[in-house]
């Protein structure tokens, strides 16, 4: 496992690997951080070679861990 910061191991334990996701707003609310926060560690954790994958519905997009 690459090299993690706390906040972006708490971020990486909140998405899950399976359909359905959780959206950036229910991770930021369960961790006490903004959405725009949790995506910032998404970013992060994809340059350490994470990839993620989402599901939209309207406005709304779930994320998980793609496998």
């Amino acid at each position: 496992m690459p090299d993690l910061s706390d906040r972006q191991r708490e971020v990486l334990a909140e998405l899950p690997d399976t359909t359905p996701g959780v959206t950036r707003a229910a991770v930021g609310e369960k961790l006490g951080i903004k959405p725009t926060t949790v995506e910032y560690h998404q970013d992060k954790l994809e340059a350490k070679g994470y990839v993620f994958d989402y599901e939209r519905d309207g406005n709304t997009a779930s994320w998980r861990i793609a496998t």
